[in-house]
């Protein structure tokens, strides 16, 4: 009985020798395949692109960092693996590319196997591994502003207005809604002394990088210049003449139809007009920036008739989200309801918030 016991054990300790005696193999894998480029003045540089955008390219290498060149240096590219191309079409196409020349980029099959396809054209190529398309998402401001006067003037107002503008790489959408109310009391009740509402909307599509084609409607109503409803709709075309970092100036032409509705018992006034605007955004500071639109609608049929609309905004960020801002805007209407003036200027100190 001991003896079989000791057996089994020796047994045991003899395999368990053996195979802490072996060396373990340690599983290794062989580096990746570099994809390679040929620059102009001779040098190949070994690494992985990035992206090509623009007509530059994102190079990672090894010894040199991420690198940023441009296509019109780079002779020659290959690719270890299959890419994202991206041609003139706007398809994407998934293949190796193995080389340039005679204007063309050379297409070969994916490291997985599959049928070779046809050469593209240089001019055709756009992009290489381009990034995913960012989700359509809504961004701008809201901002409210209050006041109260007491003792020899008694009057309390508030007002709010909404910015926004949904923006992708085809189009934009821009839309805004500003109100204010105030009341004024000099002997026994409040009495309404401003009410005024009013939204707009623009579609812009994208023809280029600087030019668009516009879509935009407006409509209005303030109890005290006596406007039931101010409406215009029209189209035209659009093109950003400064597009920096800082500064940011597009203008606008086109037609417009122009409607007013009137509280007292005359006609409404309706006409074709022509559009002139433009867009002004400047970043003045660092958390300061300056923001004007400027629209004029002057009338096709009547030389008389013609309406101006200016809102400025000198902006200040207090926090990443937060910001107060001084307004100033400027209505023009130079054949107003009877008993009425043409101009209105409207002056307020906010404060906001971004998003």
């Amino acid at each position: 009985m001991h003896l079989s016991i000791s057996k089994y054990l020796l047994i045991l300790l003899v395999l368990c020798s053996g195979a802490f005696a072996q060396d373990p193999v340690a599983e290794t894998k062989p580096d990746p395949k570099p994809d390679q480029i040929t620059l102009s003045n001779g040098d190949v540089l070994r690494g992985k692109i990035i992206t090509l955008l623009e007509g530059k390219m994102k190079f990672e290498s090894p010894a040199l960092g991420e690198l940023e060149i441009p296509l019109e240096n780079i002779t020659n590219i290959e690719t270890a693996e299959s890419v994202t191309i991206k041609n003139k079409a706007g398809e994407m196409l998934q293949r190796r590319i193995t080389g340039l020349g005679d204007g063309k980029v050379k297409l070969g099959t994916a490291p997985t196997g599959g049928p070779e396809m046809s050469d593209l054209l240089q001019d055709d190529l756009v992009a290489i591994n381009p990034p995913e398309k960012p989700a359509a998402i809504w961004s701008g401001a809201v901002a409210i502003g209050a006041y109260s006067f007491s003792g020899n003037t008694k009057r309390r107002g508030a007002n709010a207005s909404l910015d926004a503008t949904r923006l992708t790489e085809a189009d934009q959408i821009n839309a805004a809604v500003n109100w204010d109310y105030a009341q004024d009391k000099e002997t026994g009740d409040w009495e309404l002394t401003q009410r005024r509402l009013a939204g707009q909307m623009q579609y812009d599509y994208f023809l280029g990088e600087r030019s668009y084609l516009l879509v935009t409607t407006a409509a209005e109503g303030d109890r005290f210049k006596d406007i039931d409803l101010r409406y215009t709709a029209g189209a035209g075309y659009g093109y950003k003449l400064i597009k920096t970092e800082d500064f940011k100036l597009s203008v606008e032409a086109g037609l417009n139809y122009f409607h007013e509705d009137y509280h007292s018992p005359i006609a409404s006034d309706g006409y074709l007009a022509a559009r002139a605007a433009y867009n002004l955004e400047w970043n003045i500071y660092e958390k300061t920036k300056f923001l004007q639109k400027t629209v004029w609608l002057p009338s096709l049929d009547d030389k008389d008739d013609s309406y101006v609309r200016v809102v400025s905004k000198l902006r200040t960020s207090l926090t990443e989200a937060m910001f107060a801002e001084a307004v100033w805007e400027f209505d023009f209407d130079n054949t107003p309801s009877p008993g009425f003036n043409r101009k209105d200027n409207r002056y307020f100190l906010n404060v906001g918030w971004e998003f």
